[in-house]
């Protein structure tokens, strides 16, 4: 769920996972590392980008166990007038 949410915001801003920069992955359970790793392989399908993990004891909401915040940095130029302030 978290990089089909991550895609539609990639999406609106017209970007996709290419244009993430930096990612910081928040683990709750060390031992699902792999199959995490796995996922956003999938999901991204391979992009790299800057990357921290931090095992943590628990989210804001204890139902997850994962939380990623992403930097994404478009390339494109903005049309004139399209710039906001």
């Amino acid at each position: 769920m978290v990089f089909a949410n991550m895609k539609a915001v990639l999406d609106e801003a017209g970007m996709d996972f290419t244009d993430v920069v930096k990612t910081t992955v928040f683990l709750v359970r060390p031992e699902d590392r792999g199959a995490f790793s796995g996922v956003r392989s999938d999901a991204t399908g391979g992009a790299k980008n800057a990357s921290t993990l931090v095992y943590v004891a628990g989210l804001a909401l204890p139902e997850l166990l994962v939380e990623v915040e992403a930097i994404a940095v478009s390339t494109a130029t903005p049309a004139a007038g399209e710039l906001r302030r």
